[in-house]
């Protein structure tokens, strides 16, 4: 995912496009909306891995709540409309991006849930109208001419409902079209409709140049899209879900240090929203001595699990003094997850690939400061700073997305602008307000001395 836009969601009655660098901070006065931004994304995630009647899962025990759509829709709108922007594989290095704008309303049939109403697709100068009707009927309108009547599908894991192609869906021409393009008789590689996705209509109509082609090209290419239109939006749907099942999200409240843990068989693959795995994470890491190494050098500790009779201890060993991690107080604790979600996210260097384009992996992290001192805050900033240049050192296809309210944070960040371990340009700095209740969201920048631009007056004072 290139670009986020909300409209109506929350108290944000259109965000506008949120371009998300390899790190975007999020920063804004209390209930100005960002955390509501932030939380989009493992909604999306909670709602992908889970089958469910509506399109969003609104609430998930050991997940976000939004409560539901009545609670989520702005006060006074009847629809939520949610913004993608991804780059798709088109050959040859090359890629396109597709824009869809997904809109959710209230079901009018059953009380208390919602449905897709509408899905509007942007790709190569072409638009694609989907109207989902009741009764799994669904109008589609393609650049604002050709319209044609399509059959859907239930939603179950995904966001929006497949179209069903229609096999007996024929263009008018397009075996005169093959034949035009294919040489001297020989295979042409534009046999299929699925051939011609990534093609806009300026290409198409190069291919067709100084050659006899009967039909009118413009609605010939409008029925092409048409016939690749229910494969196409498959693609699109499972390459959004696989991104969506890379997001790593860390709430702003990580549970409380314990003396003990008790021994269990949580997942070690990541870490939970909540950090409530930590312990058996940290007991089970194979490379802990690379992770203490990086806590040594950055944070001068060393972190250190003993398991017995069924249970764990966690130490802080700092100055070959070890302390079990409840008696360190809460800082520590709270840390420790936001650490180890950077290095899990550092140290995977596989850079994931799917058949229609890249997949990025994002890290949400909501207000990682709690508990820290400004100076730790200020280190834990350079700790972001590190993995972002890793993503960009790297090549991968790897975001970050912060939450914040830490100037210390903001001001490591533009330490590193400033001597150029940076590029402004890989960073997006959001900020949050209202205005009588709604938000409004503006971007500000680093210029080459480290220093924000368009930052409001004392913002953070």
């Amino acid at each position: 995912m290139d670009k986020i836009r909300l409209i109506n969601f929350r108290n944000i009655i259109d965000s506008g496009e949120i371009r998300l660098k390899p790190l975007t901070i999020l920063v804004g006065t209390n209930g100005s909306g960002k955390s509501s931004f932030l939380r989009l994304f493992p909604l999306l995630q909670q709602s992908f891995l889970s089958a469910k009647k509506g399109p969003l899962l609104w609430y998930r025990d050991k997940g976000v709540d939004f409560g539901d759509f009545l609670t989520t829709v702005r006060k006074g709108c009847d629809e939520i409309k949610i913004g993608f922007a991804i780059e798709c594989n088109k050959g040859a290095g090359q890629s396109f991006e597709v824009k869809f704008l997904i809109t959710i309303i209230q079901d009018e049939q059953e009380t208390g849930y919602d449905r897709i109403g509408h899905v509007q697709l942007s790709f190569l100068g072409n638009e694609v109208s989907i109207a989902y009707k009741q009764g799994h009927e669904a109008l589609v309108t393609v650049n604002n001419s050709l319209t044609h009547k399509m059959q859907y599908g239930d939603i179950t894991y995904n966001l929006f409902p497949y179209l069903s192609f229609d096999l007996e869906y024929k263009v008018t021409g397009f075996n005169e079209l093959r034949d035009i393009l294919s040489d001297k008789g020989n295979y042409s590689r534009y046999y299929d409709f699925s051939d011609f996705v990534g093609i806009s209509f300026n290409e198409f109509q190069t291919l067709l140049a100084n050659k006899e082609f009967a039909y009118n090209i413009q609605n010939t290419y409008n029925s092409i899209i048409l016939g690749y239109l229910s494969d196409f939006i498959m693609s699109v749907s499972m390459r959004l879900s696989y991104e969506i099942q890379n997001v790593i999200y860390l709430g702003p409240f990580r549970e409380a240090p314990q003396r003990y843990y008790r021994l269990q068989n949580l997942a070690t693959s990541q870490i939970n929203m909540d950090g409530s795995n930590m312990a058996a994470f940290i007991n089970g890491m194979k490379d802990k001595s690379n992770f203490n190494l990086r806590l040594s050098n950055k944070y001068k500790i060393k972190i250190e699990s003993e398991s017995h009779f069924g249970q764990i201890s966690l130490f802080i060993n700092k100055d070959g003094k070890r302390t079990n991690i409840i008696d360190t107080g809460f800082g520590y604790s709270q840390l420790m997850p936001v650490l180890l979600a950077l290095y899990m996210f550092d140290v995977n260097k596989k850079d994931s690939s799917f058949p229609f384009g890249h997949i990025t992996d994002l890290l949400c992290v909501e207000q990682p400061e709690l508990h820290l001192h400004p100076s730790m805050q200020y280190t834990l900033g350079e700790s972001f700073v590190d993995s972002t240049i890793q993503i960009l050192k790297n090549k991968l296809h790897k975001k970050i997305l912060l939450e914040t309210h830490s100037k210390s944070i903001i001001d490591a960040v533009g330490t590193a602008v400033a001597e150029n371990r940076l590029k402004a340009n890989d960073v997006a700095v959001y900020i949050f307000e209202t205005n009588c209740g709604i938000a409004e969201i503006k971007e500000a920048s680093f210029n080459e001395d480290g220093y924000l631009t368009n930052w409001p007056l004392g913002f953070l004072d």
